[in-house]
């Protein structure tokens, strides 16, 4: 998947340390990446207005097209301790916030990585996000619908539920992620930001921002016989600023068997002191170059003034490996928006597209 580029002493003047064997035993530096194309066809009782800004929108036309590249820079030292040292950079390539122009980094780490497990410092996704299984996890096609990587293709305006089953998580905030050594089977993982700002020097949290993030998770995966078996039992808190308790816990698991894997999993939680549930439920089939899925999805939020929000969901995809890193799929996506403060919205997505990766 990814190919290196050089692997020399001069790496390990840029990490700021000596080239000397006694600091460093290897250096490596690996560049790699993905890009998508896709085309999408949207039909939906309510499309709302016109905008659609950075991804984050909505079509009111039928039909569009959309890209999702990333590059992905990585360089590793392994000193004489056996302690790896590295650096990681997602670089965004694509053009997409209705000027022609983005910030280009995605997330962006520093990490150390030996025997007591491994510490990421930066920009990443929490243990939250990071550890939990579920039908998300097999996905024939992971753009489209719920979950997906390049926002919402119709639209979500006013309508509270929450779009993934690990709600309330840190996003990319400037954080500590801690990982345990993974022992028969299992791992342990915590996560801290003090508050959700990405690019913060000075500490100058007032009452508008969300602070005290932590997250934890623990996982296990192993193998017995034919079967494959993964879950985990993730939970995320933070303080936002004018509201009451927001946090959530999430439960899922993965069970694989003869080029089968059935997936599922649930979340429960409170955001502003009102109820929040999702879950979601699979299953996928593997076989030679093709893949296909079968997925669906629930959500609730309650609401202040009575009543609550709602969002289901249903996907099926396609994928077809034509060879190492070049994909074509497709997938069909129906689903239903009930709110109790916006016009409903029932809508179907059909999407198809070629990713390269390496």
């Amino acid at each position: 998947m990814k190919k290196s580029l050089f692997a020399t002493t001069a790496l390990v003047a840029a990490f700021g340390m000596g080239a000397t064997a006694a600091q460093a035993q290897d250096a490596s530096f690996t560049v790699g990446g993905f890009s998508d194309f896709y085309a999408t066809w949207v039909d939906q009782d309510n499309p709302g207005t016109s905008a659609y800004t950075a991804g984050d929108g909505y079509h009111e036309s039928d039909y569009d097209f959309s890209t999702n590249t990333e590059l992905l820079f990585n360089g590793e030292i392994t000193l004489d301790n056996g302690i790896t040292a590295g650096m990681s950079v997602q670089v965004e390539a694509d053009n997409n916030d209705g000027n022609g122009e983005r910030d280009n980094i995605d997330e962006n780490i520093v990490y150390l990585e030996g025997s007591f497990g491994r510490v990421e410092l930066g920009h990443e996704d929490g243990a939250h996000d990071t550890m939990k299984y579920g039908a998300t996890s097999i996905k024939a096609v992971y753009p489209g619908g719920y979950n997906n990587t390049t926002g919402a293709f119709y639209n979500l305006s006013g309508n509270a539920a929450p779009i993934t089953v690990n709600f309330n998580d840190s996003g990319d905030s400037t954080k500590i992620n801690y990982y345990t050594p993974r022992f028969a089977g299992f791992q342990l993982g915590v996560t801290h930001a003090p508050d959700g700002n990405a690019d913060a020097v000075f500490p100058s949290r007032d009452a508008t921002e969300t602070t005290d993030l932590w997250e934890g998770g623990a996982n296990y995966v192993n193998s017995f016989g034919s079967f494959d078996l993964a879950a985990s039992l993730t939970g995320a808190t933070k303080n936002v600023a004018n509201q009451g308790d927001t946090w959530g816990i999430t439960g899922g698991a993965v069970l694989g068997f003869a080029g089968f894997e059935f997936g599922g999993a649930y979340g429960f939680g409170e955001t502003d002191d009102e109820d929040t549930m999702a879950g979601d439920l699979g299953v996928a089939y593997s076989t030679g170059p093709w893949s296909i899925s079968l997925t669906g999805y629930y959500a609730s939020q309650d609401l202040a003034g009575g009543g609550e929000d709602e969002r289901t969901e249903g996907q099926l995809g396609l994928n077809y490996a034509l060879g190492s890193g070049v994909n074509v799929y497709t997938t069909g996506v129906y689903g239903q928006l009930e709110s109790e403060n916006v016009d409903d919205n029932d809508y179907t997505t059909l999407l198809a597209g070629v990713g390269v990766s390496f």
